[in-house]
């Protein structure tokens, strides 16, 4: 009988992790590429007779709204994957569906599991919008480590873990740039734009490391009012540079208890430790001044290229900030 499945869970579990696995549950995608180079040898017929995999440089991408979990365990840098027979390293779970059963999934031992000994689990996007779910996306690129192992290892006989973090979620909070709050803001996003190179080696199909070389930040704000651009505040066209100090960005926790948020709605307490603060350093300037179709609300878009300053990371990330502006 076939199976189908759907998304479960992801499980870092590297020889990092001295105090066992972390595991999220609230994903919102996993996918898996094999990201295969096919060549055919010339043979001076119309059809080719041969095929053969040349190069495969396998990646495991997810986002998920478990925002704190992930950045207090994947560096912005990214996070070198080693495993050992304790420590699998970073397993992607798929539950089995079986409508025979009452809840519609699978039994234990049925469910695919996609398992990376070794590689570099990186932060591609940090992303919000107003009214919605702050969401991170990663990908895991996985390496060989002897030339002839695969970097992954597919299971359809796993079990599920039990005791995902799923009870965390962030909404979108105010930004400050350059020491002003920015007014009607709309969304946030930080791409991480990773520059990875997976090179192969001689007599494998399978990169045998990781070499990241540039990280180029760029961080966007988009808001509903122009005017907060007038000189004053920002040089129209020019840019200026943030220091961590003057800018930052808010993700807020969501109160997902039954017990009534103090404060915000239903986030948590502004003045609880439990919201997510990111200061940005860089060159901030305007890229869509004016944008509006019809008699639509116009919207203004402005971006953060990031700089590191004086050794410092041009992205300070604090998962245990009170939210204050």
């Amino acid at each position: 009988m076939s199976k189908r499945f759907s998304n479960h869970s992801l499980k870092i579990h590297t020889t990092t992790e001295s105090g066992g696995a972390v595991t999220v549950g609230t994903l919102r995608n996993l996918s898996h590429q094999l990201n295969s180079s096919i060549i055919a040898p010339e043979t001076g017929d119309v059809y080719d007779v041969m095929q053969v995999v040349a190069e495969q440089r396998p990646v495991m991408s997810f986002a998920s709204y478990a925002l704190a979990t992930i950045l207090d365990n994947v560096a912005l840098a990214g996070k070198v994957v080693a495993s050992d027979g304790t420590h699998p390293g970073i397993v992607g779970y798929a539950q089995s569906h079986d409508a025979a059963q009452a809840n519609a999934r699978g039994g234990t031992g049925t469910h695919l599991s996609l398992t990376w000994g070794q590689g570099l689990l990186s932060i591609d996007r940090i992303t919000c919008e107003k009214g919605g779910l702050a969401e991170i996306g990663l990908t895991m690129r996985g390496t060989t480590p002897d030339g002839d192992t695969a970097p992954v290892v597919v299971a359809y006989n796993a079990s599920l873990p039990a005791s995902p973090v799923i009870n965390e979620i962030f909404g979108l909070g105010k930004a400050q740039v350059l020491g002003t709050t920015v007014d009607r803001i709309q969304s946030v996003s930080i791409d991480f734009n990773p520059q990875a190179e997976l090179p192969t080696d001689a007599g494998s199909i399978w990169p045998q490391f990781i070499d990241i070389q540039k990280i180029p930040m760029v961080t966007t704000i988009v808001t509903e009012d122009p005017e907060w651009l007038k000189p004053s505040t920002l040089v129209e066209f020019n840019g200026k540079q943030t220091t961590s100090s003057n800018t930052f960005v808010n993700f807020l926790k969501h109160e997902v208890t039954t017990t009534a948020a103090a404060s915000g709605g239903s986030f948590d307490d502004f003045a609880e430790s439990v919201h997510i603060k990111g200061t940005v350093t860089g060159l901030v300037h305007v890229t869509d001044h004016y944008s509006a179709s019809g008699g639509g609300i116009s919207t203004t878009q402005i971006q953060i290229a990031s700089m590191a300053l004086s050794g410092v990371a041009p992205l300070v990330v604090d998962t245990t900030s009170a939210y204050t502006l």
